[in-house]
């Protein structure tokens, strides 16, 4: 039972590879450490394109069937899928 100003509870079913994802905390942690390693300042366009390859390549193998889509940024230096 509820007492009063409890917020209610809601039960929901997570997908399997949701579910799972404590499991790879270890590799996941890795990945998103990899990825802060990468010099990729705002004005720094070697590593904004190291850092786009990278996601490129990881996001590829998660995704095999995925569409990538790149996008050009007005305004910017990026140089969006030259590289």
């Amino acid at each position: 039972s509820r007492r009063a100003g409890d917020a209610p509870r809601f039960s929901m079913s997570l997908p399997p590879s949701i579910a799972a994802l404590h499991e790879r905390a270890t590799e996941l942690a890795a990945l998103l450490e990899s990825w802060a390693n990468i010099n990729s300042g705002s004005h720094h366009v070697a590593g904004l394109d190291r850092m786009r390859r990278r996601l490129r390549e990881d996001f590829g193998r998660a995704f095999p069937t995925a569409e990538i889509a790149e996008v050009p940024l007005a305004n910017t230096e990026a140089t969006c899928g030259t590289t």
